[in-house]
């Protein structure tokens, strides 16, 4: 390429003539008939035409950019109308379910309650039952007394059996 640049100097009359004569070569020797024949690409400019033609008839392109704008905040408008509709259904199931939580708890504490009120319900019911008997007991005489009064057998001199505490099977009369 160089040695072109020197051959031809630093004229440029010379340099665009010297390139009017190399592209008619070409031509010459495309067109003199040798035999070689230039491709057909119509049919694959036509494929190409016809995609070309679907891809602008695609409504993504027909959309100027306000159109998608408005698009795109009415997707994110809906959109937040439905994450607030989620998360307002979701803090209602929190709820319900902190409210259900603090049920089981106060159920807790009333059968804890309960249970502590029987234990000192008993131990009340203890004490004031061996304060009765206390006092009671003061007042009459005791049963081991009345057991030597009555003899080995338990019974009082009044139940005696009259058979001397045989047991007789016969009615008496």
């Amino acid at each position: 390429m160089d040695d072109d640049r020197e051959a031809l100097g630093d004229d440029p009359a010379a340099a665009f003539k010297a390139l009017r004569a190399e592209v008619a070569a070409l031509r010459a020797s495309l067109g003199d008939g040798d035999g070689r024949v230039a491709p057909n690409y119509a049919p694959t400019l036509g494929k190409m035409a016809a995609s070309l033609a679907e891809i602008e008839a695609h409504p993504a392109l027909q959309l100027t950019p306000e159109a998608f704008a408005y698009q795109v905040r009415q997707a994110r408008d809906a959109a937040q109308q439905q994450a607030s509709r989620d998360m307002s259904a979701a803090i209602q199931r929190v709820d319900a379910a902190g409210a259900g939580l603090e049920r089981m708890a106060e159920r807790q504490r009333t059968g804890r309650e309960q249970v502590r009120q029987v234990a000192i319900m008993t131990a009340v019911g203890a004490v004031v039952g061996v304060i009765v008997w206390v006092i009671v007991g003061a007042d009459r005489p005791s049963h081991a007394g009345e057991l030597e009064r009555a003899g080995t057998d338990g019974r009082r001199d009044s139940e005696a059996r009259p058979s001397g505490g045989r047991r007789t099977d016969h009615a008496i009369g």
